[in-house]
């Protein structure tokens, strides 16, 4: 994804209504994954990278968010997101399985709120990811709502423990002591998702 300035809010937007296209899809479980499962796999192989009794309670916790036969993505960012004249797409449907939605939008959300130009195939800068995010949420949301905004972000940033502790315990490129910052970054927020995710569907409220 290469944006050009003017474009980015109306990327954005696209970005959000394509999203919810998605989302609006009922899964077919006998034919597609858990995304509590993929991940669940992931969080599995973290090892000694965190504390004694650390991955039964993600796992718990990513359990107990609640059921969803949604269609989800499982890595929505921008290289995943290709142009096709006028049409937007998605790509690389590796993690393509079924759950709830918010797996999918915290994806998106830790990777325009990182910086986005590490990211292959991505040319944005800070400012026109967060930019992009803004109208995108807005968009998949479908309000303006300052407080209900605010309120799904806040639901989503706890949410992102969980791509932390799944690139630390699948990344094989990254360094052990990078490894362990995201990590003990993710500790840090896991307390909260253990009590937010119970509740994720409040997002919607």
């Amino acid at each position: 994804m290469d944006a050009k300035e003017e474009a980015v809010p109306q990327w954005g937007v696209r970005l959000g209504r394509l999203t919810k296209e998605l989302h609006s899809i009922k899964a077919d479980k006998s034919e597609f994954p858990s995304y509590k499962s993929i991940f669940g796999g992931y969080i599995k192989r973290l090892g000694d990278l965190v504390p004694e009794g650390a991955i039964d309670r993600i796992l718990n916790a990513l359990n107990s968010v609640p059921e969803h036969d949604t269609l989800v993505h499982g890595d929505i960012h921008g290289g995943n997101v290709m142009l096709q004249g006028d049409e937007m797409l998605f790509i690389d449907l590796t993690d393509i399985s079924y759950g709830h939605p918010i797996f999918d939008l915290y994806e998106t959300y830790v990777v325009l709120h990182a910086d986005p130009r590490h990211i292959p195939g991505v040319n944005l800068s800070q400012d026109r990811a967060l930019c992009l995010w803004d109208n995108a949420i807005r968009e998949y949301l479908g309000t303006d709502d300052a407080a209900k905004i605010a309120k799904a972000e806040q639901f989503i940033q706890v949410f992102s423990c969980i791509r932390l502790f799944a690139s630390a315990a699948t990344s094989a490129r990254l360094p052990r002591e990078f490894k362990e910052m995201m990590v003990q970054k993710a500790m840090e927020i896991l307390p909260a998702f253990e009590k937010m995710a119970p509740a994720a569907d409040a997002i919607f409220d």
